[in-house]
């Protein structure tokens, strides 16, 4: 059981290095204001972090079975019990790969968090400036008058 442990984290750490350049790409989309490449990127941070979450569900429930606690003190202990050299060195680099994706995914949250008010003030900017536009019923304003568009 100790093996199964320590085999997905091994497969994790793989899946989080994977999982830091995918957030990193996908924050230099945003800073660059690329969205053409975003869904896909999504697509494969979903994936990643599905399969991230399903092993974390595991590797909780394999040291539930071996009388650990189902926490990071809980695999400190198995490590202690059970850790070799290269699988304690493993699981270091694991958690410190995911306070990295941790820290890029706030990046790219922030920088998201940015561009929505970013685009919301020049929209708002935009919506004072100009005699035609839409308001937000769906409505085209020419010099006063409101021609309705009806709702998508």
């Amino acid at each position: 059981m100790p093996a199964r442990i320590f085999s997905l984290t091994a497969a994790d750490t793989q899946s989080l290095k994977e999982l830091k350049s995918l957030f990193e790409q996908q924050a230099v989309c945003l800073r660059k204001r690329n969205i053409d490449g975003l869904p896909e990127l999504n697509e494969k941070i979903l994936s990643l972090t599905t399969s991230l979450q399903g092993n974390a569900g595991l590797r909780s429930s394999c040291l539930k079975e071996l009388g650990f606690e189902d926490n990071r003190s809980g695999m400190q202990q198995l490590l202690a019990v059970h850790g070799t050299p290269s699988v304690i060195e493993e699981w270091e680099t694991f958690s410190q790969l995911a306070k990295e994706c941790q820290t890029a995914n706030k990046v790219a949250g922030r920088l998201l968090t940015m561009q929505q008010d970013l685009t919301d003030i020049l929209l708002g900017k935009l919506g004072r400036s100009q005699e035609t536009g839409y308001d937000q019923s769906g409505s085209e304003n020419y010099y006063g008058s409101q021609i309705s568009l009806g709702y998508a």
